[in-house]
């Protein structure tokens, strides 16, 4: 009986030691970040190995649908605060280690955004609260670098922490605002970008991007 145990324990560690094995040749990492859910958004990376193992190309896709009000139950004046949207990133990833996605990493990367608002709110207005109807929308660059930790899991599976700095930079908006009540244009509320809620450098300006991801691999 001992020796049956011994040689089932030498079977499953070697069966174990090569699907490890295989496990850090794979090249292919589908992945999403658990944190884009407290955004309203959904948040899809793919990461491919280059023939080194040591380094890796990573595509990010975001698409938002925020109403403005996740953070806070205050409604000052808003009707209504809506902002859709999306981001696509591009990683260069540097790994330190010989165990593929198993390494500390840094990496590079430029991101590109594109966000629609449409809001209504109420504004005094010639001594009367007029009802005002404002439609935004803003394109973004982005450059900045990560630090991360990537580890395998269970030979099918990798979690992902990563943190670094990031600028984004605002090439293009367009805002218009439109007073129903006296209808007639309105000046938009200009430190209002995509939302009350969401600081402006989100993006424009300087920012920190990080995330948690879960991915699969094959």
């Amino acid at each position: 009986m001992k020796n049956i145990v011994t040689l089932l324990f030498i079977l499953i560690f070697s069966f174990t030691n090569t699907f490890s094995q295989e496990t850090f040749i794979k090249n292919n990492n589908l992945k999403i970040n658990v944190l884009s859910p407290f955004y309203n958004a959904l948040n899809i990376s793919y990461e491919h190995l280059l023939a080194n193992k040591t380094k890796s190309l990573n595509i990010g896709v975001v698409y938002m649908d925020f109403n403005g009000k996740l953070f806070s139950d205050l409604n000052y004046d808003y009707f209504k605060e809506k902002t859709t949207g999306g981001s696509i990133t591009f990683e260069y990833r540097n790994y330190f280690g010989n165990t593929g996605y198993n390494s500390i990493y840094v990496a590079p990367f430029v991101r590109a955004m594109y966000f629609k608002r449409d809001a209504e709110y109420l504004e005094l207005i010639e001594l009367q609260d007029c009802k005002i109807h404002d439609i935004s929308e803003y394109t973004s660059i982005g450059i900045g670098a990560l630090v991360g930790k990537q580890y395998i899991l269970n030979q099918h599976f990798t979690i992902d922490f990563f943190v670094g700095p990031n600028m984004q930079f605002l090439i293009s908006q367009s805002r218009v605002a439109f007073n129903n009540d006296l209808n007639k244009a309105a000046t938009p509320k200009h430190e209002t970008l995509i939302s009350e809620r969401i600081p402006n450098r989100f993006i424009k300006g300087y920012g920190i991007r990080t995330g948690i991801t879960i991915g699969f691999i094959f």
